[in-house]
């Protein structure tokens, strides 16, 4: 098979689209015999790509038989028609891009769409449309990483048929047996003086990041982490903070599964509402509970299926600073059993089962289709 693999992500950038969309590189490229990647780039990112050092980021090397296509960005949708532009009759496209599986799925041509948030799939397309001309196609389809995506899309009139739930996926090695001392690296060993909560990813007000540096006044036997975001953004948060917090931007994600093996307990203070909130990923979900740490979660619906109060993690209320320092506090007064039972790894989706997934599903969707 030809695949054509098209993300408008930046390759290496600090943001969970570029961790997505580097692992579904290396998990498709051995299921396929040609994989052409198209992303937006330019001078920088071919320079990198050219030196060796493009997956480094991410700890992966590129797959033989993948080709990357940078291709310069721009206003009006400039990158999907670039993209448009120079493809060549292939057996299948994978996009998260949904004006660009709009365009090719009105002319029947294979598609598979990644949709990570409705709302920003209607700032492209008009929903009705887009789901009339899948409907109409014969092996257009559309890949959900949750399932509260995949009902709008069923709501809308999507065919139950054309649409799979998947959600993202990890690499539990690298998360399970990292190197050790990741915390050290950045903060010394003044971080290891107190139990330590740990939280990576983005500081965008939803993610909570800045309630749980007000948490932090309230748990003063702890060390807070919030690890993320830009050198400016990690400031501001870092600003008037109490001596218990610790800040540091965004790190390579290769040296993620050091830092969250370093913490206590790992934390995803999540709010109660926001733009993204009920369409978030669970992939650092995943990353958490591969570690086999404590995990102590906002209780969201968007992340119910992979969540078991007591088992796997302690939930607390979203936006509840009492109820996420009574549960730190019930993870710091736990019996090693307790704590040795709740650390007790799950079956977690791989990047490498979720990307054979999506191509079996469709392969069946196609050929009950006779495309």
């Amino acid at each position: 098979m030809n695949l054509v693999y098209a993300a408008r992500s930046k390759i290496p950038s600090r943001h969970a689209n570029a961790v997505q969309v580097a692992h579904m590189i290396c998990a498709l490229a051995p299921l396929v015999d040609s994989l052409n990647v198209c992303l937006p780039g330019g001078l920088s990112r071919r320079f990198r790509f050219r030196a060796g050092t493009w997956l480094s980021a991410y700890g992966r090397k590129l797959p033989g038989n993948v080709h990357v296509h940078f291709m310069p960005d721009g206003p009006d949708h400039g990158f999907e028609k670039r993209v448009l532009a120079v493809l060549k009759e292939p057996e299948l496209i994978f996009t998260r891009s949904p004006w660009l599986a709009w365009k090719l799925v009105r002319e029947d041509v294979p598609v598979l769409f990644e949709s990570h948030a409705v709302s920003r799939d209607a700032a492209q397309v008009r929903i009705p449309d887009f789901i009339r001309a899948l409907n109409d196609s014969r092996s257009g389809a559309v890949v959900a990483i949750s399932e509260h995506i995949a009902q709008e899309y069923l709501a809308g009139g999507l065919s139950p048929e054309r649409v799979l739930i998947a959600p993202d996926g990890v690499d539990v090695e690298a998360f399970a047996h990292p190197a050790s001392g990741g915390l050290g690296r950045l903060f010394g060993p003044v971080v290891y003086e107190r139990p330590a909560m740990v939280y990576t990813g983005s500081l965008i007000p939803e993610k909570g990041a800045a309630f749980l540096a007000e948490a932090a006044v309230r748990l003063p036997h702890l060390h807070v982490v919030v690890i993320g975001g830009s050198a400016r953004e990690s400031a501001r948060l870092a600003a008037d903070a109490p001596p218990n917090l610790f800040t540091h931007p965004a790190v390579p994600h290769k040296n993620i599964p050091a830092i969250l093996h370093d913490a206590a307990m790992l934390v995803m203070p999540y709010m109660p509402t926001g733009d993204l909130i009920s369409y978030m990923s669970p992939l650092k979900l995943f990353e958490y509970l591969a570690t086999g740490r404590p995990v102590l979660s906002a209780d969201l619906p968007v992340l119910r299926p992979f969540l078991r109060h007591g088992e796997n993690c302690l939930l607390f209320a979203p936006g509840s600073m009492d109820d996420l320092c009574a549960q730190a506090g019930h993870i710091l007064d736990m019996t090693p059993e307790a704590l040795a039972a709740m650390r007790t790894r799950t079956d977690l989706p791989t990047w490498e089962n979720r990307a054979r997934t999506i191509l079996d599903w469709h392969r069946a969707l196609r050929k009950k289709a006779g495309a």
